[in-house]
């Protein structure tokens, strides 16, 4: 399951807000047998947002993220850039705007908003691209969106970090299991190299024995420290999770003495 992460918001290229979105939902889709295969950052301009999706949806991805632009301003043009990019048009959803109805009523009677009233601003987040399906939200007032065309599904969440792990996990994560699913495990050492060069014809060596293996180093900044970071992480069709990590013990076990034989007496 090949995804794409699309991250949406002046606020984030400006450097004003960190993206937490993407690291969070990368930790939930590795262990479904995921990889990223890449990740985009625009601005919030229609064009931008269009020609990303465009990119995605060329590039590959079974599965594509957006995370940000859903709200009831003006700069949230999410909604507007996926009709352009799928060349449909936008139209009022009756399940969207319940939802929003809803939210707006729950909010109030919370003291968070002053009236439940549907402006026309929030009315906006329930105008969705034709033949897409909303997604409940039930900590904001945006509805997440859901669309597949030609086996790929593409998947728009708002931004704020709550509303995206909240629909994530009620409306996203089973579809997600029921489309594909692979154990997984990983495990994080820290040893200690004198010589970080020394180290990738050792993890190529490792990764050669071990089929399937993937082994990232994680070093720190030069001269802070001797010590350095790896993860390894391991995934299958065929093996369970307990079988996976006794597969990394090993892997473990044979780099620990790789490590000796260029670092003799450590």
């Amino acid at each position: 399951m090949l995804v794409g992460i699309l991250i949406i918001g002046n606020e984030v290229l400006d450097g004003l807000t960190l993206d937490t979105n993407s690291n969070w939902l990368a930790r939930r889709l590795i262990p479904l047998g995921a990889k990223i295969k890449t990740r985009i950052t625009v601005r919030d301009e229609l064009n931008a947002i269009s020609w990303a999706i465009h990119q995605l949806m060329g590039g590959g991805c079974d599965v594509i993220f957006v995370s940000g632009g859903l709200g009831p301003t003006h700069d949230d043009m999410t909604l507007q850039g996926l009709a352009q990019a799928l060349d449909v048009e936008l139209e009022l959803n009756p399940q969207a705007l319940a939802i929003v109805e809803r939210q707006y009523q729950w909010l109030h009677e919370r003291g968070l908003v002053d009236t439940p009233e549907i402006t026309d601003p929030r009315k906006k987040m329930a105008k969705l691209p034709e033949g897409t399906i909303p997604l409940d939200n039930r900590v904001g007032g945006a509805p997440g969106v859901l669309v597949e065309r030609k086996n790929r599904l593409i998947i728009a969440l708002p931004g704020v970090p709550a509303e995206f792990k909240a629909i994530y996990e009620t409306e996203v994560e089973q579809l997600l299991l029921k489309k594909h699913s692979r154990s997984y495990s990983e495990v994080v050492i820290e040893r200690e190299v004198k010589d970080e060069s020394m180290i990738a014809p050792l993890i190529d060596q490792l990764m050669t024995q071990f089929p399937n293996l993937w082994v990232k180093s994680l070093p720190p900044a030069y001269g802070t420290s001797n010590k350095i970071r790896f993860w390894f992480s391991l995934s299958s069709d065929e093996e369970g999770s307990e079988t996976l990590r006794k597969i990394i013990n090993r892997a473990i076990e044979t780099f620990d003495e790789l490590l000796k034989s260029t670092n003799p007496g450590k």
